[in-house]
């Protein structure tokens, strides 16, 4: 029985054109629940294989932190399209993320994506003002609406703007 809730996803079907993966940068602190509700309520339903950043902070060591930094800096160099979520504060300033080279785990994301000029699109909270230090200069679309049907339709936009 449909209630309604699959029809918002019509749009959005993959078609040749369309990426085949999206890597998430996600504050893991203050963008949690926006991962959890990303997860819940409509990520296997968009027609895209979705990847979430990894929470290094809660890593028990400097070798664990170095292990997910590597997997990350693979799975970015093999996705299509970047999504980041930026919530609020999101240039503060994480103590073991200095050691990378930047001052906390999205903008070393960002500026990994960066370096492969990869499609980035801004999902910018409601509680936020600010982007990351690291998307300044750099092009992408942005919505300020966290649902499937805005995040659905900004990367069907992303493919059609960048010609993915």
């Amino acid at each position: 029985m449909d209630n309604g809730r699959d029809t918002i996803f019509q749009d959005h079907k993959r078609d040749e054109a369309a990426p085949k993966k999206v890597y998430v940068s996600v504050d893991h602190e203050h963008g949690r629940l926006y991962k959890l509700l990303m997860e819940e309520e409509f990520v296997n339903r968009l027609p895209y294989q979705i990847q979430f950043s990894p929470d290094y902070e809660n890593c028990s060591s400097q070798a664990e932190r170095e292990k997910l930094v590597k997997q990350m800096r693979e799975s970015v160099k093999e996705t299509d399209l970047f999504l980041v979520i930026c919530a609020y504060d999101c240039n503060r300033v994480m103590p073991h993320c200095s050691s990378f080279g930047e001052k906390n785990w999205q903008n070393l994301e960002v500026a990994e994506a960066g370096k492969h000029d990869l499609p980035m699109i801004l999902v910018r909270t409601q509680q936020t003002r600010e982007i990351l230090e690291q998307l300044e200069g750099m092009v992408y679309l942005e919505t300020r609406k966290f649902d499937p049907h805005s995040i659905g339709g900004m990367l069907a936009d992303a493919v059609r703007y960048w010609k993915l």
